[in-house]
């Protein structure tokens, strides 16, 4: 059993090359100066049994954005909703926890992940 993440941006066919690896803290840059606000990821599960993925943005947040509600996680079902039902289950200074049921396998959601940036404050 395994889940399969999928890294779109910043790293595949992107900047900082890459598909199957997060960026790392040094190439998405210190809190003050993000080169990046933004990581789109492909989650899917390969069996019923998977039910937690963890998307790796090393946004380096502070406890203070964490507790502002950020960063904000956009799940896209690439399935209708019933099939693919993941959804937000914690944050972490550099990575995001999704959770899903135990009753569907396969299910693929697009994850954009963004963190804020002074025009959001």
């Amino acid at each position: 059993m395994a889940i399969t993440t999928t890294y779109l941006w910043p790293t595949n066919n992107g900047p900082l090359g890459g598909g199957n690896v997060a960026p790392t803290q040094l190439q998405m840059g210190p809190p003050q100066a993000r080169r990046f606000n933004t990581v789109i990821a492909t989650v899917s599960a390969n069996a019923a049994g998977d039910t937690s993925a963890v998307i790796t943005h090393n946004f380096q947040m502070t406890a203070a954005e964490i507790s502002e509600g950020f960063p904000t996680p956009i799940i896209t079902f690439q399935t209708d909703e019933t099939s693919s039902p993941w959804w937000e289950a914690s944050e972490n200074p550099n990575y995001t926890v999704l959770q899903k049921n135990t009753l569907n396998v396969g299910p693929t959601a697009k994850v954009t992940i963004r963190t804020p940036t002074t025009l959001d404050r």
